[in-house]
């Protein structure tokens, strides 16, 4: 096989080495559910079918805990940093939290 950059194949980010979890069946989607209802932005540089999936299943527990506006994906379309359209989708999620007055929700 040869392998060469960008390729989606192998660990590529160390936030997303996940041993020795791994070893217990403990995957990446299975630490974004165990997160809820707290709120979550998972951003990546571009939607894939197999990352739209694991959204799904992750929303659906949001939705579950009746708290779906609090899991958000946002997609870079961009290399791989922390661009204005990744930053703006964080603010989105996170002022809202951050501004409300104490003791509320």
């Amino acid at each position: 096989m040869l392998l060469s950059p960008g390729m989606r194949i192998g660990p590529s980010d160390v936030e997303q080495n996940l041993f020795p979890s791994a070893l217990y069946g403990v995957d990446e989607e299975d630490l974004r559910v165990a997160i809820a209802p707290r709120p979550q932005l998972v951003t990546i540089e571009e939607y894939y079918p197999e990352f739209l999936e694991s959204r799904r299943r992750v929303l659906a527990r949001y939705r579950q805990l009746g708290v779906p506006d609090k899991f958000e994906t946002a997609e870079a379309n961009d290399p791989h940093a922390w661009t204005l359209k990744l930053r703006l989708a964080h603010d989105r999620l996170v002022l809202p939290l951050v501004l409300r007055p104490a003791g509320a929700g």
